[in-house]
């Protein structure tokens, strides 16, 4: 961002000819990539004029764009204010997420968790104006051997049970 505006290369470090090795590459790239990152969502003015980086060519640019993507969604999420971001909205970026890839999600709320044995989930969330929600993603070949990854996506909103002192909630 320091850098005036224009286009930019990145070359071999001094004393190395040739191109840049695949790693250095990627690593640059993304590097260039992350510093470029800004919150926007609740910008009036969207545009931004950063420099730009020409791909370097030992650079694995699909790999590098997935990665920056998946990255500023992620700092997207977390940066926004929690008053725009509660159950149903962070399950309806999971939605949005299978239909860009070709997943499948199915969403339950509020008094869907009980009926489909999820108490906990239910129990936390009852006493907000917000009813919980749990999203299951599911991706990939049935017949492919099956992979599960358990995540928990925190909103916070001042209507829930804190369960936790305000000690725990520190630590």
């Amino acid at each position: 961002r320091a850098l005036p505006k224009g286009t930019y290369a990145l070359e071999s470090p001094q004393g190395k000819k040739g191109t840049l090795t695949p790693e250095l590459a990627n690593a640059a790239a993304l590097g260039w990539g992350m510093g470029g990152y800004r919150f926007r969502e609740l910008k009036t003015s969207k545009s931004t004029r950063l420099p730009k980086l020409v791909w370097p060519e030992a650079c694995d640019r699909s790999a590098i764009e997935a990665l920056l993507e998946a990255t500023f969604l992620v700092r997207d999420l977390v940066n926004r204010p929690a008053g725009h971001l509660g159950p149903r909205e962070l399950a309806a970026e999971v939605e949005s997420l299978a239909e860009k890839h070709g997943a499948e999600v199915e969403v339950l709320e509020g008094e869907e968790l009980l009926e489909n044995n999820y108490p906990a989930v239910h129990a936390v969330g009852r006493g907000s104006e917000r009813a919980p929600c749990l999203a299951d993603l599911r991706w990939g070949d049935e017949s492919h051997p099956r992979l599960t990854l358990v995540g928990k996506g925190v909103v916070f909103d001042s209507g829930g049970l804190d369960l936790k002192s305000a000690v725990g909630m520190k630590l």
